[in-house]
């Protein structure tokens, strides 16, 4: 890993942490206070509900405890991946609270280095993480892997940042963007449409956000292109 993919792990291991620590999933105060509500909705296209779950950077369970409230009854299981050590243990204290620990499993990981054995996921989710992979072979590589661990009728969430900036708020400069692969809007979806060629597209947009973050005492403006990009396997 080189230089400068662990510099940003670092200042985002900082930031997450920091988040995880001061604010509590599905409480006011911070972007844990709900899910991504179409993310949650999407389950509900899936003619079965036992289904196999992957949330790939899940991080405390924003999205993957509502999933597996979602799914418990029907013995569905969610597999959550995320780097940070801090958010699997947060997300294992919030499935014992909502009563999901029986339907969630924890891993450790970075993205790149999670293996998906093919043919074992109905709905895979990545929700801002993918764009976190060490580089571009490894995004490219691990859009590969995800397609193969796929079912048949199997559904991908996908919302990916592109064309980033990062601006301090007190002087206006540009800030060097602290994310691993930083696409441009029209180089990703040129990945996903050759990527995803025979896959239905169900929803595929862009949403401008800007967020205001900390980043080493720093107040920071952050802008983004959010691309959402939902399909199913045929």
């Amino acid at each position: 890993m080189d230089a400068r993919v662990k510099e940003i792990r670092k200042e985002e291991k900082a930031y997450h942490d920091k988040v995880y620590e001061e604010s509590v999933l599905f409480e006011p105060g911070s972007w844990l206070v709900s899910p991504v509500r179409s993310v949650i909705q999407t389950v509900d296209l899936f003619d079965y509900k036992n289904i196999n779950v992957l949330d790939i950077g899940s991080g405390v369970g924003r999205n993957s405890i509502p999933i597996a409230q979602k799914v418990q009854s029907s013995g569905g299981m969610v597999t959550c991946v995320d780097l940070l050590e801090s958010a699997i243990v947060k997300l294992r204290e919030y499935s014992r609270k909502y009563g999901v620990e029986n339907q969630i499993i924890s891993v450790q990981s970075t993205i790149e280095d999670f293996r998906i054995a093919e043919h074992t996921y109905d709905y895979i989710v990545a929700v801002s993480s993918l764009e976190h992979c060490a580089s571009l072979n490894d995004f490219k590589e691990i859009l590969s892997n995800m397609r193969a661990g796929t079912r048949e009728r199997g559904i991908h969430y996908l919302v990916i940042n592109t064309d980033m900036e990062e601006i301090d708020m007190t002087t206006g400069k540009q800030l060097n963007v602290q994310l691993e692969v930083d696409l441009s809007t029209r180089d990703l979806d040129a990945i996903l449409t050759s990527g995803y060629q025979g896959w239905d597209v169900l929803d595929h947009h862009i949403k401008v956000l800007t967020f205001e973050i900390e980043r080493n005492g720093l107040a920071v403006q952050l802008n983004t292109r959010a691309v959402t990009f939902v399909v199913r396997k045929l």
